[in-house]
């Protein structure tokens, strides 16, 4: 019996990139799928795309802008399947991404798995691989403790190695039952460093994942129109401060989390900040 698998799209301004990015995912070769698009408030025409392009495996959601966490929350209250996924909406799944997924959760009965990406500029061309610091094989409880956890927030200053495993959400496959322990935690207030947020608390709640560093996923667009361009915003070092605080929360008490993590993370954000600020 086939697994059936949740896609969740969060869409904010996404009219020019969408269909791209839901055709991405209606052409893999996995059948058993739903399709979950929100869209975060009504400023274009994102939800008229959606609604076009009438395909069954699609069900689309219109919510007042609230933010990209409150966007793939509502998602997951409305999802069914047994696996859970994300893509944004200005970027692709690669052919084959949700059956390699759902084998490998299958084969290790794990609660996620992470996979290596592309990061792809606004003409298809590579710009760059990304793959996972940790190497291709299975972390089972003891190792995710003594491994994982202690370099779980921040590993190093070099970029190609701060994080020991990919901080975002859509390079992955999630049982349903992470996903559920996760869900009260998710806070809408998060904007910046959402994903940190988000995989921390996987992490934390997870009794086994597998990293797949052989297998590109994902098509991560990067463009001068890009959500992923940042926020810009007078309070911008604020709602870095508030993720990282909100990290901090989750990792309190944690004998194998050292508080100088956290204090390295916010100390890399405000340098982004500083950066932004400067351009």
């Amino acid at each position: 019996m086939s697994h059936k698998v949740s896609i969740i799209m969060p869409a904010y301004k996404a009219q020019a990139t969408i269909k791209k990015s839901i055709n991405s995912i209606l052409t893999q070769d996995y059948p058993d799928i739903e399709l979950l698009v929100v869209v975060d408030g009504l400023s274009d025409e994102t939800y008229s795309v959606v609604e076009s392009m009438q395909d069954s495996h699609i069900k689309a959601f219109k919510k007042e802008n609230g933010g990209v966490v409150g966007a793939y929350k509502y998602g997951i209250s409305q999802a069914s399947g047994d696996y859970i996924m994300f893509c944004d909406s200005d970027d692709t799944y690669k052919p084959g991404y949700i059956s390699r997924a759902v084998e490998l959760m299958e084969k290790h009965n794990c609660d996620f798995v992470s996979f290596a990406y592309d990061v792809v500029d606004s003409h298809d061309q590579l710009v760059e691989e990304i793959h996972n610091t940790l190497p291709t094989g299975f972390y089972d409880q003891k190792k995710i403790q003594e491994e994982i956890i202690p370099h779980l927030v921040f590993n190093s200053f070099d970029r190609t190695q701060m994080f020991i495993l990919l901080v975002l959400r859509w390079n992955k496959i999630y049982s349903r039952s992470l996903i559920e322990k996760l869900y009260s935690n998710l806070d809408e207030n998060c904007y910046q460093i959402e994903d940190n947020v988000f995989t921390v608390n996987a992490v934390l709640n997870a009794n086994s994942f597998y990293i797949d560093n052989d297998f590109k996923c994902y098509n991560y667009f990067i463009s001068d129109n890009s959500i992923s361009s940042g926020y810009q915003g007078n309070d911008i070092l604020d709602r870095y401060f508030y993720s990282v605080e909100k990290i901090a929360q989750l990792t309190k008490g944690n004998p194998k989390i050292s508080p100088s993590q956290v204090d390295f993370l916010a100390y890399d954000n405000a340098r982004i900040v500083f950066r932004r600020c400067c351009k």
